[in-house]
């Protein structure tokens, strides 16, 4: 949860805890753990690891629970929640009652929300097929309680329990307090049933299950389907009432285009065109909301404004000729030359409007708490840099205000960064931009600042999904909300190289609740807090580490997206440069830099520039060779506040469209190159460091700590391990939590 990616210190509570097991083996060792397992099926059940209760039933009392019961039927099962003794059916009798083999519960390692799993062993029939009734049931909810056999381990334990006291350890807040009160010497875990399975070895049975967080219920919906009425075929031209199930018609859709409610106008056409699955009495209900009809949602919609642009270059339309300004001097423009191609945007927050507004609002707990069937992308901040484009136009369009301008010159296709093209979407104080203009400096909600400087990063919500892609995606059979999303992301992430790494987690987003979000694993605020207040010794008497590694492997994969980056001198996948050396202690590879240094010198010996256009046949052809190329990679929409062709006739090209899209990955890595430098922490290299020590709640992804007795390239000032995942096992009576955590140098 937290603020991952982002920088925070480990909490004050857990490093108190440390240091009080430094050099005080005694304290350890005498620690135990208790643990409980709680079903809410019907009137709850209850397991301990431990319970105290008897270990037989006294002759002829029925009344007493205990551990073996006697000749007709099995030792206790356990509680319902309110203290009651359950016991199974009659059948074997004297058989133990069933214990907690182990338990997991994983925060980290690509989960959308904390998973748990337990296993229980029974020893007859009649426990298993009780046990599984409370327990293997998909989506109901389980309860998970451990702490140590301390003072603060019994902390705020419940000797009954209640609905709503179960239910408020969904909140961020409850469940952080339980484990801040406790001094990190107890925790507990809330979430459904997704999995289980049962075996049988001998007599014994062994049931599995398997748990997810409550924040992942929307992950579960299926985007191709919801629980209302489909859209009904329009049947003429008549005007539908707004609260019918139809699609609107060519009469409501004109109206709206002469009233000059462009915004509508355009949400119809979309409408229209979604997937029957999702033309709904509520989405088409969003016509109403001012929001949901702004202009600035939708690009490319209007088919008259694109194809006056693409027709008029037959007839002269620029400059009074069939010419363009894409360079030195104005371009004659082939008859019949396609200018605007057919793809059509929806802004991000919208399509998630769509994609998510499914006729369920949530799943209500007891407590009156709603978990959203939504991921929050209101502040999923992106990486970007001052001059980036897309790449793709299937997939992605950026509103940058300070898109490069592509031009034709004497030497091919060249980049002109003085002269951008504004491609903010809408008016200049309210229109769309991405990279963001102003500078990122927000306090997060644990008080950790995330901090980005001006044009280096960008919200998720401001950028452009292609209407076609999105809608390719919706149409995806069985696809879940999460695979769905999940595809949308990677897809305009591919549109830009790769620069963004999407993750869906659960984050903590108020200081009440936490929910799903998705965050750019890329970005990261520009300054952690110093210093780092873990600090752990691997080896020696003041080590409390139970066992530990460090992993320097570098996947097959890894190694050769190194060697390829280090061989052209370019960026990683996260916009960082690479440290001059992984292991070589700085030492330079000579036939490398007398390679580079070659290279570098030819390039000075052909030159440069783009001349001044002259009007030799050779100038001519080179000018016609480039025109073909940047009409092959080069792609128009019109802007938005354009709706005829009286809008836009007589006006330069770039001056009534965007630049959609350039297909040139060389271009935009060199623009990468030279403006995503030194602009915030190194990147996580594939350098792992993975701790185990006594059972501590509090740790969470985000978390920095450093490590004493590592080698000497990694223990430098200034680097420090990241917390990536956090696990917690509790096998017998032993709790153990396994940290790993990546490097940034």
């Amino acid at each position: 949860m937290a603020s991952f990616p982002h920088f925070t210190n480990v909490a004050t509570h857990v490093t108190d805890r440390i240091k009080e097991r430094v050099g005080n083996p005694q304290k350890i060792s005498s620690l135990n753990c208790w643990i409980r397992v709680a079903s809410a099926a019907g009137s709850g059940l209850m397991l301990y690891s431990n319970p105290n209760i008897a270990t037989f039933k006294a002759a002829g009392d029925d009344n007493v629970a205990s551990i073996y019961g006697n000749s007709k039927v099995s030792g206790i099962i356990g509680t319902d929640w309110n203290g009651g003794a359950v016991y199974a059916n009659e059948g074997q009798g004297f058989k133990p009652s069933p214990v907690i083999s182990s338990i997991e519960v994983d925060e980290g390692a690509g989960n959308l929300s904390r998973k748990a799993s337990f296993s229980i062993t029974a020893f007859t029939k009649e426990q298993m097929e009780l046990l599984m009734e409370y327990f293997v049931e998909p989506g109901y909810t389980v309860f998970l309680e451990w702490g140590w056999n301390t003072q603060n381990g019994v902390t705020g334990h419940e000797s009954t329990l209640s609905a709503e006291y179960v239910s408020s350890f969904q909140t961020f807040t409850n469940t952080n307090q339980r484990r801040v009160t406790s001094g990190g010497e107890s925790d507990n875990y809330l979430g459904f049933i997704t999995g289980g399975g049962l075996a049988q070895d001998g007599d014994k049975w062994t049931i599995n299950v398997e748990l997810t967080g409550f924040t992942e219920l929307p992950a579960y919906l299926t985007s191709t389907e919801n629980s209302e009425d489909k859209v009904k075929p329009t049947t003429g031209e008549s005007e539908p009432d707004i609260d019918s199930v139809e699609p609107f018609g060519a009469n409501s859709i004109r109206n709206a285009g002469k009233s000059n409610e462009l915004g509508k106008e355009r949400f119809m056409r979309m409408f229209n065109d979604l997937p029957d699955s999702r033309k709904t009495e509520r989405i088409k209900s969003l016509i109403s909301d001012t929001k949901s009809t702004d202009i600035k949602n939708f690009i490319n919609w209007d088919d008259d404004v694109s194809e006056t642009i693409n027709g008029e270059t037959e007839g002269g339309f620029f400059s009074g000729e069939a010419e363009a300004d894409l360079g030195d001097g104005e371009i004659s423009l082939p008859k019949g030359t396609k200018l605007i191609s057919d793809d059509r945007f929806i802004k991000f927050s919208t399509a998630m409007d769509i994609l998510f507004t499914t006729g369920l609002e949530g799943y209500k707990l007891a407590d009156g708490t709603v978990i959203k069937f939504r991921v929050n992308t209101d502040k999923s901040y992106c990486q970007a840099f001052p001059h980036m484009y897309s790449l793709d136009p299937t997939k992605l369009f950026i509103p940058n205000p300070t898109t490069p301008k592509f031009v034709i010159g004497k030497k091919g296709v060249k980049l002109d960064i003085t002269g951008v093209m504004v491609n903010r979407v809408g008016g200049e104080t309210d229109g769309i931009t991405f990279p963001n203009k102003d500078p990122l400096n927000e306090t997060g909600t644990q008080g950790e600042p995330i901090e980005a400087k001006s044009t280096y990063w960008g919200n998720l919500n401001d950028l452009y999904v292609n209407f076609d892609f999105f809608k390719e995606v919706l149409e995806t059979k069985n696809n879940t909300i999460k695979d769905a999303l999940y595809q949308i992301l990677n897809g305009i992430s591919s549109a830009v190289n790769g620069l963004w790494d999407f993750q869906i987690v659960e984050r903590e987003l108020t200081k009440t609740e936490s929910e799903l979000g998705v965050v750019d694993m890329n970005f990261v605020s520009t300054n952690p807090p110093t210093p780092v207040a873990l600090n752990l010794n691997s080896i020696g008497e003041k080590s409390i580490l139970i066992d530990s590694s460090l992993d320097l492997g570098i996947s097959g994969a890894k190694m050769n997206q190194i060697i390829g980056q280090r061989l052209s001198r370019s960026l990683n996948s996260q916009g960082k440069p690479l440290p001059k050396t992984l292991f070589a202690n700085k030492k330079e590879d000579k036939v490398l830099a007398a390679i580079e240094e070659a290279k570098e010198a030819a390039q000075v010996k052909s030159g440069g520039g783009s001349g001044s256009g002259g009007g030799t046949e050779e100038d001519k052809k080179a000018k016609k060779e480039s025109l073909e190329l940047i009409l092959g990679k080069l792609f128009l929409y019109p802007k938005v506040e354009y709706k005829d062709k009286g809008d836009v006739k007589g006006k330069e090209l770039y001056d009534v469209c965007y630049i959609g899209a350039f297909k040139d990955v060389e271009i935009f890595s060199k623009l990468k190159k030279k403006e995503l430098v030194n602009v915030g922490r190194g990147p996580l290299m594939p350098i792992k460091f993975t701790f185990k020590i006594h059972g501590i709640s509090g740790i969470k992804r985000g978390d920095m700590f450093t490590i004493n007795g590592i080698p000497k390239w990694y223990d430098i000032d200034g680097a420090f391990f990241q917390v990536l995942s956090v696990k917690h096992v509790i096998d017998g009576m032993i709790w153990t939590t396994e940290i790993t955590g990546g490097w940034r140098g």
